[in-house]
């Protein structure tokens, strides 16, 4: 189910399935993953980040947790505290699961998501180099994804003598991942009326189209996306 699509009334009841299995088997190893879809919920479907970080962080506590549950939980945090707004605190939990799991696919999962945060920060040339490393990742998608973006940032760099239109990029990127649709409405706007003509012309139309459909707007999304 894509985030954002569930009807009020399934999610209400959803919530409570979760918070009553959760109540009666706190403790299982099949409460963990309750309660990592129950922070899911909070954070992407109900727009509740304080209560899925509050979710997770207790349950990244639980001492019967295997190392590798626990990583995959701080991944999940990391992204949740980026949809929260804090760009900080995720590269901490990045950091940590790449650096303990450095030979794996979670350690380079990881990886990307610490040079996909560079890269929100419009810090470039610093994802460009996690990125380069990860071209040749462990696992086809962890790859895909490296050499997608790395990519993205070439063919769109170096085209002015400023790095601005890239910088807005980013940020309403960012903006459409912390599911705050007016503001990086006005970001991709700005690139259109202040860049004429840039390589971004495409990308900003499917930008577009993501988000009006991830706010359900049908008929928008196929607006845009029938302009590319």
């Amino acid at each position: 189910v894509q985030e954002g699509f569930l009807p009020p009334l399934e999610l209400d009841a959803l919530e409570k399935d979760f918070i009553e299995y959760i109540g009666d088997n706190i403790y299982t190893p099949r409460s963990v993953s309750i309660q990592r879809k129950l922070a899911t919920l909070y954070a992407y479907y109900k727009n509740d980040t304080k209560s899925a970080i509050d979710i997770l962080e207790r349950t990244n506590s639980i001492s019967i947790l295997n190392q590798r549950i626990k990583a995959e939980t701080k991944l999940q945090l990391a992204d949740i505290y980026l949809i929260s707004g804090d760009v900080w605190e995720p590269a901490l939990l990045y950091s940590q699961v790449e650096k303990d799991f450095a030979e794996e696919a979670l350690g380079q999962e990881a990886k990307f998501k610490n040079a996909r945060l560079a890269y929100f920060r419009g810090e470039f040339e610093w994802a460009q180099t996690q990125l380069e490393v990860l071209k040749a990742g462990t696992t086809q998608l962890i790859s895909n994804n490296a050499i997608k973006l790395s990519l993205f940032i070439q063919d769109n760099m170096g085209m002015d003598s400023t790095e601005q239109p890239m910088v807005l990029y980013s940020q309403a990127e960012l903006l459409i991942f912390q599911n705050k649709f007016e503001e990086a409405q006005e970001d991709l706007e700005a690139i259109s009326i202040l860049y004429p003509n840039h390589t971004l012309e495409d990308e900003i139309l499917f930008a577009l189209g993501k988000m009006s459909e991830k706010q359900r707007k049908w008929q928008e999304a196929i607006a845009f996306y029938s302009k590319i």
